[in-house]
């Protein structure tokens, strides 16, 4: 058990300090400068870390939260109009950014700091092109253990003063012809140099999603950089065997840093040198079967010393797979099919790792299924649980150790909503009940941070801000409770501690007990039945 740490009293400009912070695990979170990877903070970066755990160590589950009683979710939205947000990250405990847009539609992508108490707007920065049929697939924000905000959309880079929004943008480079290079996505070796990969479709006459089946088509290699977070200087270049359409992950083994990059076939990884990349012609094991029309996978993670990969990017026929290769044997592999009748099938988002529970959580947006997948290195994988839940969004992982929970989107008829489960058993703790009307489920995170967390909504113009505190009281992203509203525009919301039964949660066709897609029976922490 780790000491207490007591808490700074330092007052940021709102008055906001971490007594005022209900969670205790992000009240003990001394944030500031690092001269590690990231910001010390609640959420410096889309999935946490680098090696993309999605594990929010600097959290608290709903029972800690809430209580031992129902749980009640508060909503409010930020006025701003904020279009296709994609992520959401901190750094002190009154700093929101939100970055979201397309660099080739209207005012481009966008970073945009808002003060985490009040959601009003401080300060934003665009990032645009003037080439209308760039391609068109998001990038990333996040915060460095310099302080800066870096953003990045399109093959543009911008370095970003958090306290005034100056900023500096870069071009990063790109194949002639190929239609727009879109780096999606970036991370930071432990010496904190950005490594960003580019992926190119070949043509402008398709874009977003058939702009991503048109990448693994026409084989144009990523371009793999590592770049000076200071100056923005490229240290180190190199172009990939294959197209790399899933995002690009970084870890450290022992004295080296290296980068895992799953393609259209296998898994490439490469050691960086400092001014170079050397690929590992041993380790570059298969996790794609094409014959039979697996499609290409996401991001790669690490769980503890195993990388983790799952197909289907892009549509397919036949089911998601998941695999783990041990990172000093590639020829140590595991693979398992979570859901074997999940055809056809389809995942914008990499699966959640819990290295502590040896767990992997993934979804399947096509198939409807989300499922937990534990890792015995011995022995392989095995699926702990399933149940139906229409999730594109990243999974996050909050709370302590023994009482974990795991929070993701459930898309319906009406728009999507926010889920908290039981890691253990499936069962749902809370659901929040504010709807987004779209057309698809939300591919963007549900992100934690302590006791609210910040849903960067896809189909709508906005962020919401949600947290069960079990009194009417809205959250902010910090923690720190305000009175407010239930929801803070005209959209259609309501309180409800969970739905009233479990039928109201699922189709018809959903409903009733089976054990084969998760329980059915009554949560106490909800006060109804959980699905």
């Amino acid at each position: 058990m780790q000491p207490r740490i007591e808490p700074r009293e330092s007052l940021t400009k709102s008055g906001m300090t971490a007594r005022d912070d209900v969670c205790p695990a992000s009240a003990r979170l001394d944030t500031g400068r690092d001269r590690g990877p990231w910001y010390r903070t609640l959420m410096p970066f889309e999935h946490f870390n680098s090696i993309r755990t999605q594990e929010f160590p600097h959290t608290c589950d709903v029972r800690q939260l809430a209580g031992p009683g129902p749980a009640t979710i508060a909503t409010r939205d930020a006025s701003g109009e904020y279009s296709a947000p994609y992520n959401v990250v901190t750094r002190e405990r009154d700093e929101l950014f939100v970055y979201g847009g397309y660099v080739n539609v209207d005012d481009g992508a966008y970073v945009a700091k808002l003060h985490a108490a009040t959601l009003k707007e401080q300060w934003r920065v665009h990032l645009k092109v003037a080439k209308k049929e760039f391609f068109e697939w998001p990038g990333v924000a996040g915060v460095l253990g310099n302080g800066f905000v870096y953003a990045i959309a399109g093959n543009l880079l911008a370095k970003i003063d958090a306290g005034s929004g100056a900023e500096r943008i870069v071009h990063l480079p790109e194949h002639p012809g190929g239609g727009g290079a879109a780096y999606n996505g970036f991370v930071v070796t432990e010496s904190g140099i950005l490594i960003v990969k580019s992926m190119e479709r070949g043509t402008t006459e398709v874009n977003g999603q058939l702009g991503l089946r048109a990448v693994a088509k026409n084989g144009i290699p990523a371009i793999l950089l590592a770049i000076d977070p200071e100056d923005l200087r490229i240290l180190a270049r190199i172009e990939t065997p294959e197209p790399i359409l899933g995002r690009v992950t970084v870890a450290r083994h022992g004295e080296h840093d290296y980068v895992y990059l799953a393609g259209t076939s296998r898994i490439w990884r490469y050691r960086y040198a400092g001014d170079a990349f050397v690929l590992d012609p041993n380790w570059n094991p298969i996790y794609v079967d094409t014959a039979s029309g697996e499609q290409p996978g996401t991001a790669c993670g690490l769980l503890n010393d195993w990388v983790v990969v799952q197909t289907n990017f892009l549509f397919s026929r036949q089911p998601l797979r998941i695999s783990a290769f041990h990172v000093a044997d590639s020829g140590r592999g595991h693979t398992l099919i979570p859901f074997p009748d999940g055809a056809p099938s389809q995942e914008f988002s990499k699966p959640a790792l819990d290295p502590a529970a040896w767990r992997i959580y993934t979804n399947d947006q096509v198939a409807g299924l989300v499922g937990a997948v534990d890792l015995d290195p011995a022995a392989g994988l095995s699926l702990a649980w399933k149940a139906e839940q229409s999730m594109a969004s990243f999974w996050a992982i909050v709370g302590p150790e023994r009482a974990r929970n795991i929070i993701g989107t459930d898309h319906k008829p009406e728009g999507d909503r926010v889920l908290w489960r039981d890691p253990a058993t499936a069962a749902r703790s809370c659901a929040a009940r504010c709807w987004t009307p779209s057309s698809i489920p939300a591919s963007s995170p549900a992100a934690s941070t302590a006791s609210s967390i910040t849903w960067p909504k896809s189909a709508a113009r906005s962020s919401s801000f949600l947290s069960p505190p079990g009194t009417e009281a809205t959250a902010s992203a910090t923690g720190r409770a305000s009175r407010g509203p239930w929801c803070a525009s005209a959209r259609r919301c309501r309180r409800a501690p969970c739905d009233p039964s479990p039928g109201a949660a699922w189709p018809a066709a959903r409903r009733g007990s089976n054990p084969s897609t998760g329980p059915s029976s009554p949560d106490p922490r909800c006060g109804c039945a959980s699905a």
